[in-house]
């Protein structure tokens, strides 16, 4: 007997991410939190190169958490997925900027042939740690992170309402192993 109403399809899409949702949160927080905390403890300890390594790893955590965050939700847009596209383009022009001083030292002798030895000297002027330019983006990815934070921990917390127990379970055991995965970033 019909009711005249067709049958809700289920999306397969929509299933997939209600029973992933808890593992890529864990996924995204996890990746999230580890290109935080290189992000704002390392980078000024180190060398243009582990610079240049420690951006491509946040970088790669960010990417992460952005997909984690497209593959557990219907919506493919809104103000999280926009805040961790900005911190991924601000990372990749970063990574720009530290790569092109370390190619700039790396051919010093042969631009000193070319431009000639004051000009390369210009380029090469800066006795501090970090560029003006480099230093003048990264301030801006800090001030993205906490603009960008309390944006992700409200979503979590939206998310987890909607968890069952076995999600609660599965986000902490998730969260354990992708938390230990990223651990490996940033060394």
């Amino acid at each position: 007997m019909t009711t005249g109403k067709p049958a809700t399809r289920r999306i397969h899409r929509q299933t997939l991410i209600e029973m992933n949702r808890a593992a890529f949160t864990a996924r995204r927080d996890a990746a999230h939190e580890r290109a935080r905390a290189i992000l704002e403890n390392d980078v000024d300890k180190g060398t243009r190169e582990q610079r240049a390594d420690w951006y491509l790893d946040c970088l790669r955590l960010m990417e992460d958490a952005l997909r984690s965050t497209l593959r557990s939700q219907i919506a493919q847009d809104g103000p999280l997925i926009q805040y961790l596209k900005l911190v991924r383009e601000t990372l990749k022009a970063l990574l720009a900027l530290v790569n092109h001083e370390i190619n700039l030292a790396q051919e010093a002798q042969e631009l000193s042939r070319l431009l000639g030895p004051e000009t390369v000297a210009r380029l090469l002027a800066s006795d501090k740690p970090f560029s003006d330019s480099e230093r003048s983006v990264l301030d801006a990815i800090h001030s993205l992170l906490g603009f960008g934070e309390p944006l992700r921990a409200r979503d979590t917390k939206e998310r987890q309402r909607s968890f069952e127990e076995d999600d609660r379970r599965r986000f902490r055991v998730a969260q354990d192993e992708f938390t230990r995965l990223f651990s490996t970033y940033g060394r």
